[in-house]
């Protein structure tokens, strides 16, 4: 029992959980700056963990469509949206307005 304890006890020093690593995935992504052993922690969580490795890959890819302009959805074609003209206008619209109420 007492051997037990002490893995557990190595463990958790050694291993994130996947609610830490959820936590370093946005901090990484939004930041980009962990400390060298959490984020050591934090990869080899990763190597592991196909839930966390998936929350991972959204939220990179939910980042990287957040930071298109609007300027870049009107103009780049790869961005182009099967939506009709008035959605568009309004997301468009909503953008705008989210930019300049958070000063971006």
């Amino acid at each position: 029992m007492k051997i037990k304890k002490t893995m557990i006890s190595w463990m958790d020093r050694v291993i994130l959980d996947c609610k830490q690593t959820t936590f370093y995935t946005v901090k990484e992504i939004d930041h980009g700056k962990i400390p060298w052993l959490k984020k050591l922690k934090y990869k080899t969580h990763l190597s592991y963990c196909s839930h966390c490795k998936k929350f991972y890959k959204q939220t990179k890819k939910i980042d990287a469509v957040l930071k298109i302009t609007p300027e870049e959805l009107e103009k780049n074609n790869r961005y182009q949206l099967k939506l009709n003209t008035k959605t568009k206008e309004n997301i468009v619209k909503q953008i705008k307005k989210n930019q300049n109420y958070y000063n971006l």
